[in-house]
């Protein structure tokens, strides 16, 4: 059967998620800020569960601490996530059983990226990065050993692209975020003066404002419909709307004071 467009009654039928980037800092909010998304998303989805990948190993400690009443998250702790192969398999299965009324959180994606890297080191050397950049030093200093070489660019990026892109960020591009709701975190990296920036980043960096990118892979801003910047300021937190195609005045600079991020967000973005 031939493709046929998507009609006007299916657009007005057409269900809407969420599928936003928290971007920021050390201590700029991330953990609280996804923490207080669960328990404003217990009220306002009473039967939907929070799914957590926390391959920071930090949303335990301020959930115990701070949010012991909210009991609709299912954490899946870092700990526990020591591949990305174990990533993927966790990944796949809260994927498939997430629905419009459920919540995915991944924290974070520079450590996803990080996983992916670490696999294809594996792949190609036998051992991990700083294993083999370890014994690379030690063979330069010995001169009656040749001097060792670092993999091709080209063979790491393909096998950790391969692991990362085609099995984790198109799943969420091309699937999960027209079914259910997402929150990607990720770290915030500013290169230091003379460093080369490849034209991803760049394109990235401009998308985030000047000097700004995630520190993960170079596209995942481009896979969520929704990127916010989180900082820690002398007067409070902050969060600064830098792209959101959920918002119907995309011209207009948006920034908030956070209390309650995800009553916050909606308030700002959301409502009127």
């Amino acid at each position: 059967m031939p493709a046929q467009p998507v009609t006007l009654s299916q657009i007005r039928d057409f269900q809407t998620h969420e599928s936003i980037m928290l971007i920021g800092n050390g201590s700029c909010g991330k953990t609280y800020s996804i923490l207080c998304t669960a328990k404003m998303w217990k009220m306002m989805h009473p039967t939907g569960r929070v799914y957590i990948l926390d391959l920071e190993a930090g949303i335990a400690k301020t959930w115990k601490k701070s949010f012991l009443d909210v009991d609709n998250i299912d954490l899946y702790h870092g700990t526990d996530i020591r591949s990305i192969d174990q990533f993927l398999e966790i990944f796949n299965t809260v994927a498939a059983k997430s629905g419009p009324e459920d919540l995915l959180i991944f924290e974070s994606d520079t450590k996803i990226w990080d996983l992916a890297e670490q696999d294809a080191w594996f792949v190609i050397t036998g051992m991990s990065k700083d294993a083999y950049m370890s014994k690379r030093i030690e063979d330069i200093k010995d001169s009656r050993k040749a001097r060792a070489l670092s993999p091709s660019p080209d063979n790491l990026w393909q096998i950790a692209g391969d692991s990362y892109k085609r099995r984790f960020r198109d799943v969420i591009t091309d699937d999960l975020r027209l079914k259910t709701n997402i929150i990607i975190t990720a770290g915030v990296k500013k290169p230091s003066a003379g460093q080369h920036t490849s034209s991803s980043r760049k394109e990235i960096m401009n998308l985030l404002g000047e000097g700004i990118f995630a520190d993960g892979h170079a596209d995942t801003p481009r896979c969520v419909d929704t990127v916010i910047y989180l900082t820690k300021e002398s007067d409070g937190y902050f969060a600064e709307i830098l792209k959101d195609r959920g918002y119907d005045k995309p011209a207009q600079k948006i920034k908030f004071r956070v209390n309650n991020f995800w009553a916050d967000f909606i308030v700002s973005c959301r409502v009127g």
